[in-house]
């Protein structure tokens, strides 16, 4: 017997179900099979059974295609359990193995052709053969469940003798022979031969003693294969099957009825363009889908083995609103339109109704915003209403995941509470163990780099099972960077080159635990290293660093499928261990990898491990829609699993017109391409009528929401087709100016005033208490003033009488860093920090290296002895070799000629000023060992003349002058600025004798300027500041332009205004003319110069 229930509301059907376990109840240890097509459906079928009967026990919800499998196959006499060699899962293996014999076939030119192009050397299993194996074996997949015709005339004898005659298209050819080479291994019928069988038994055999259910239930299914149907119908001779069919109105099946009698035999071709005209209008444009499988459900009789039943009980929403007392919302007039033919009638909309809303969004994240707004609204408006009761849903669930989370959690959780779900996500893009497991079988297969060896050391999941922090990862990555990593695992992986690579990196670690710092003799390429590493932190970090290394390595060898499973679970295993907060995590991750063995168990063809990561990929999909719905909260979920489920309030947002409705993305040797069937499966079609459930499964409120605007150009985005058609209907149904009522077209700046002012015009108030204190702001129109510390420009000289005490130090601190001193003064920090990751190794080494090479040079010299080493040039090799600072091959050693030749050349300027001598000078507030040539003090800058070198080269002059018996030249050596690139080294400046008094006068007016300088900033930049300074002193007249060019910069130098130090001291993008046009500058810039230029040359 078959019986079909049809309503437009889920609830009747649940209730009638629910009713009929009741009164004809299961026998104490029947089993209760209802059918349904998502886990959600269950799930919420499974607690509305609950609630009518006070008990919903040995009920189980298969889907349709697993159950009816199983059915057959106690049928025909097979053990249901037997797991069918013809799954894709199964066949893709069968098909690997296959595959090298089909190549020898003269038809199979074009995969021949094709595994030639992209098969490995050894033959092994890559992506690209996983890939072509996993198409075949999804078109097989099709083929036996929608072209079972084409699947019997390939097992046909005749067939196999005339179809390669008559055949011309070698797509056909190819599948037929590769079909039968897999038909003779695995040596067992495909379902729709297990099906023909079945219905042939039942047709003729008597099958009492079989056994099978007495009741089977089928609840909210909208679409079945032909032959799925077929097969349900037979069924119905011995078995009692109920359908409950959700369905917007019983016209389409009076339709179907009516088409089958007109066109007789052609009854299942699809609907045609007239049939679509003549239907309802919402009908034509959104439910093929639905149309087409009550049309295969009507059928032709020939399968209907058993006596049928219809039962229609459909809800008159708008009369029964009338009946309350109430005027029924558009809503409600729609979906009882939906039952009636007539085309005449018009659709009214009061100024109140809310019932049905478009929404023309202005960008995704705006979309989120205003949808959240929304929400609130309609919580704050209706206290009986419940998080539980509001269902989102979007096509793109996985892009919008985080939008949503970063705006749903952007709310004063003090004063809204606002509980929310993200289901059917992606495993992939949840950060945990199973996300860290697939990244590290992806980056096995790529460029390890230094950038994404972080990444996989921040998984949190990782962390907490190897019971390392943020900051030691970070540590980490530091000390591997300060070693020399950039990329690379080993040696193998650089083409040979060791150094820079991970175990590179970990083997001068572990040789810094027990040797000096410095190369080691004979070996060339590596050097200890142990610099800001403990003994405990190196032993915790080795163990970490030298695991995951050796499971790079591992994971990057192809093996079978069985030492795959063990090496898997083995890394599982000693990474993560029980798994703690991941532990399901684990044992989800393990389940897969275990069934996975199951099907692989007689399979010896090697694999890499892309094809591993992609079979966990297409498992873990397989489970996405089962967590995380019916918990009170807002569900928001992707289009398919919940569209049927009724809810008070359901939003369909991201139907964004370039990629919705969506397009089956079919190969082009799939015969369904071909031509297209009745009942064949169309994700264009099916995204349609998921607006139409989405209709009938609204209680109160529906929102649709799209994005009209292309976010990187700004151009204007059409709304998605069925949404346009939609719009396009309702304009005919309703008075032209009542649909600006349901069409919401907001401000794209989330600040606007009108997000906060109510309107005449249907629009979604801000509920964002920050944006709202963010609009009275701009409202209050406060003028804008550009951020500084240091502005206006002020300086206040200190008298000597208020001067009470100086410090040397203190002096010198800020006369080095003036701009500095007064930030640090008032607790204000300027330095920048940026720890940039290398993934790169550099070709040549940059200035700042050179010169920090050659100043540690000079720092670890003893010059006095210098002159006297002949042909030293291996200084560089013998200090550095090992250590990862010079690049690789001959470009280190172009590096290395490069800095020996500035080192002689400094060497040489430095011996010029007379014979060298070292002192140690140990005064009040200087002590320390300084350099003379002959009589004279040397100061050595490795670059350009600086600022700070000069002051440092004349505040020791002053002091050295006013407190010991030195009255000698200061030089200053630096570096040559030569524009044709050639580096000299010279005596660039020199500080003249000076007495012990103007020494010790100038000194306390320096103390003056610095007492004074910590209470105000001082308003001269250094760097400009001397260039102005020199420029007055060599009188060339050019001294405002020299102060611009150094401060503003040019196209080749950056201004110095660009160090975070003056942008918080002048403001950002400060003028020359700032200082330039303040009376004061020169007099305050030459107090601080003056005494210096008079002593200089």
């Amino acid at each position: 017997m078959l019986t079909i229930y049809r309503s437009n509301k889920a609830e009747w059907l649940a209730e009638i179900l629910g009713q009929e376990l009741r009164l004809n109840p299961p026998e104490i240890t029947e089993e209760v099979n209802i059918i349904v097509s998502t886990w959600p459906s269950s799930r919420w079928l499974g607690e509305r059974l609950s609630i009518i009967n006070n008990i919903n026990a040995l009920v189980k919800y298969p889907f349709p295609g697993t159950y009816l499998k199983r059915l057959v196959k106690r049928i025909i006499g097979i053990d249901p359990n037997e797991k069918d060699p013809w799954e894709k899962n199964h066949l893709v293996w069968t098909i690997l193995e296959v595959l090298p014999e089909l190549k020898k076939e003269e038809e199979a030119e074009i995969i021949r052709s094709w595994l030639e192009k992209s098969a490995n050397e050894n033959e092994k299993i890559n992506v690209n053969s996983w890939d072509l194996a996993n198409n075949i074996a999804e078109i097989y997949d099709d083929y036996i469940l929608y072209r079972p015709e084409i699947i019997k005339q390939w097992l046909s004898k005749k067939a196999k003798k005339t179809s390669r005659e008559n055949s011309v298209n070698n797509n056909i050819i190819w599948q037929e022979i590769l079909f039968n080479f897999l038909y003779k291994k695995i040596n067992k019928d495909p379902f729709c031969i297990q099906v023909e069988k079945a219905i042939q038994r039942l047709k003729k055999d008597d099958i009492s003693k079989l056994d099978y259910p007495k009741n089977l239930y089928i609840y909210g299914i909208s679409s079945l294969a032909p032959l799925q149907i077929d097969l349900i119908q037979a069924f119905s001779k011995v078995i009692n099957i109920k359908i409950y069919l959700i369905s917007p109105c019983n016209d389409l099946w009076q339709r179907c009825e009516a088409r089958r009698l007109q066109f007789r035999k052609t009854w299942n071709t699809p609907p045609d363009r007239q049939w679509l005209l003549e239907s309802p209008r919402l009908e034509a444009f959104l439910g093929r889908m639905g149309a087409e499988f009550q049309q295969l459900l009507e059928g032709s009789g020939e399968y209907q083995l058993g006596n049928r039943n219809e039962e229609d009980i459909f809800s008159l929403t708008a009369d029964i609103a009338t009946n309350k007392g109430n005027k029924p919302s558009l809503l409600e007039q729609l979906q009882q339109e939906l039952l009636s033919t007539k085309n005449e009638s018009i659709l009214t909309k009061e100024k109140t109704d809310k019932s049905l809303l478009f929404l023309k969004s202005p960008g995704k994240y705006r979309q989120v915003e205003l949808i959240r707004d929304h929400i609130l609204q309609l919580l704050a408006n209706d206290k009986e209403l419940q998080p539980r009761d509001i269902l989102i849903m979007t096509p793109q669930i996985d892009s919008y995941a985080p939008i949503i989370t970063s705006v749903f959690n952007n709310i004063d959780h003090d004063t809204t509470h606002l509980p929310w779900v993200i289901t059917d996500r992606n495993q992939e893009n949840k950060v945990g163990l199973i996300h860290f497991i697939l990244n590290l079988l992806e980056i096995s297969t790529s460029r390890l780099t230094a950038s994404i060896f972080e990444n996989l050391l921040t998984n949190p999941a990782f962390q907490k099972q190897q019971n390392i922090s943020i900051d030691e990862v970070s540590n980490i990555t530091q000390s591997l960077q300060s070693a020399g990593f950039t990329w690379g695992l080993d040696s193998s992986e650089r083409f040979g080159e060791e150094t820079h690579s991970l175990c590179w990196c970990l083997e001068r670690f572990l040789l810094g635990l027990v040797l000096p710092n410095d190369p080691i003799n004979g070996i060339s390429n590596i050097s200890p290293y142990s610099d800001n590493i403990s003994t405990i932190e190196f032993i915790k970090a080795w163990g970490i660093l030298s695991k995951l290394c050796n499971y790079i390595d591992a994971l990057r060898s192809s093996r079978s499928c069985k030492e795959w499973i063990k090496l898997i679970t083995s890394l599982v295993k000693d990474l993560f261990g029980d798994g703690g907060e991941w532990a399901w995590e684990e044992q989800q991750l393990l389940t897969i990898v275990n069934s996975w063995g199951l099907i692989t168990e007689n399979c010896e063809l090697e694999i890499d491990c892309l094809v591993v990561k992609d079979i966990i990929t297409k498992a873990l999909s397989s489970t996405n829609g089962k967590f995380g719905h019916r918990t009170g909260k807002i569900t928001i979920s992707a289009l398919e699993p919940m569209r049927a489920i009724p809810h008070q309030i359901i939003i369909v947002m991201g139907l964004e017109s370039r990629t919705f409705p969506r397009i089956d993305n079919r190969r082009s040797f799939n015969l369904l391409e071909r031509k297209r069937k009745l009942g064949d499966p169309n994700q264009y079609d099916k995204d349609r009528y998921s607006l139409l459930e989405a209709i009938i499964s609204t209680r109160q409120n529906l929102l649709l929401s799209w994005n009209s605007k292309d976010e990187k150009t700004g151009e204007d985005l059409e709304p998605p087709s069925p949404i346009q058609q939609w719009l396009d209907y309702l304009k005919i149904k309703l008075r032209a100016n009542t649909l600006q009522d349901i069409l919401i077209d907001p401000p794209a700046n989330p600040l606007d005033h009108f997000n906060f002012i109510k309107t005449e015009n249907s629009q979604i108030m801000s509920c964002d208490m920050k944006n709202l204190e963010a609009r009275k702001w701009l409202e209050k129109a406060i003028p804008t003033k550009g951020v500084s510390l240091a502005l206006p420009i002020k300086w206040k000289e200190i008298n000597v009488r208020e001067l009470k005490s100086y410090s040397f130090e203190k002096t010198k601190e800020w006369l080095l860093n003036p701009q500095i001193a007064w930030l640090k003064e008032n607790e204000i920090q300027s330095k920048e920090f940026v720890n940039l990751i290398e993934d790169n190794d550099s070709l040549e080494l940059s200035e700042l290296e050179k010169y920090k090479l050659l100043n540690y040079r000079l720092e670890n010299s003893d010059l006095r002895k210098i002159n006297h080493r002949k042909n030293n040039s291996n200084y560089w090799e013998e200090n550095f070799s090992g250590k990862g600072i010079f690049p690789p091959k001959g470009s280190g050693l172009i590096e290395e000629d490069i800095l020996e030749e500035r080192w002689n050349n400094l060497i040489s300027a430095i011996y010029a000023t007379g014979e060298i001598t070292k002192k140690f000078i140990k005064l009040q507030d200087l002590e320390g060992e300084f350099y003379f040539g002959g009589q004279n003090l040397i100061q050595i800058e490795i670059g350009s003349l600086k600022y700070k070198t000069l002051m440092k080269g004349w505040l020791n002059h002053l002091y050295l002058s006013a407190n010991s018996s030195f009255n000698s030249k200061t030089l200053i050596i630096s570096k040559k600025i030569d524009y044709s690139k050639k580096i000299i080294y010279e005596v660039s400046k020199e500080i003249h004798p000076i007495n012990t008094q103007e020494a010790t006068k100038i000194l306390t007016e320096i103390h003056l300027l610095a007492a004074a300088g910590r209470k105000n900033c001082w308003p001269i930049p250094p760097e400009s500041g001397l260039s102005y300074a020199l420029a007055i002193n060599e009188k060339n007249k050019n001294e405002e332009y020299l102060f611009q060019k150094k401060w503003e910069g040019d196209l080749y130098r950056q201004g110095e205004r660009e160090s975070l130090t003056m942008e918080l001291c002048f403001g950002k993008e400060c003028k020359a003319s700032t200082f330039l046009d303040v009376k004061s500058f020169k007099d305050v810039l030459m107090s601080l110069y003056e005494p210096l230029l008079k002593n200089i040359n």
